[in-house]
């Protein structure tokens, strides 16, 4: 599942720049100085904002120390979500609220885990 446009730019922030097949398209202005959406989408820039895919997001965020983990609750259709950070050791940092999706809880973990890279960087 691909990231909203909210979490998108939010990743666009903390530098976010792997590759991949989504993008969600910026404005830009025309000869007559409007804001229009760009229309071509053969070509990527700095004006569009990447979309990445949830698992995406969760490998990126990896690699930088935080483990974003979804969790099956105690009915099945309960998830939530943890968030660890691995240094030299892994300890838990947040146990998420209940959600009745996988997607649902990785989002809000997700966001979880942007807010925490935020506090850090």
């Amino acid at each position: 599942m691909i990231v909203n446009k909210q979490i998108a730019d939010s990743l666009k922030e903390l530098g976010y720049d792997k590759p991949c097949h989504s993008y969600y398209p910026g404005l830009y202005q025309d000869e007559k100085g409007h804001l229009i959406y760009k229309r071509l989408f053969t070509d990527i820039n700095s004006i569009d904002t990447l979309a990445p895919t949830q698992e995406e997001v969760c490998k990126w965020f990896r690699e930088k120390g935080l483990i974003i983990l979804p969790v099956l609750g105690s009915f099945d259709y309960e998830y939530r979500y943890e968030i660890y950070k691995h240094v030299e050791e892994t300890y838990l940092l947040v146990e998420g609220d209940t959600f009745l999706t996988y997607e649902l809880a990785i989002e809000a973990g997700i966001l979880e885990t942007i807010k925490i890279y935020k506090n850090e960087n």
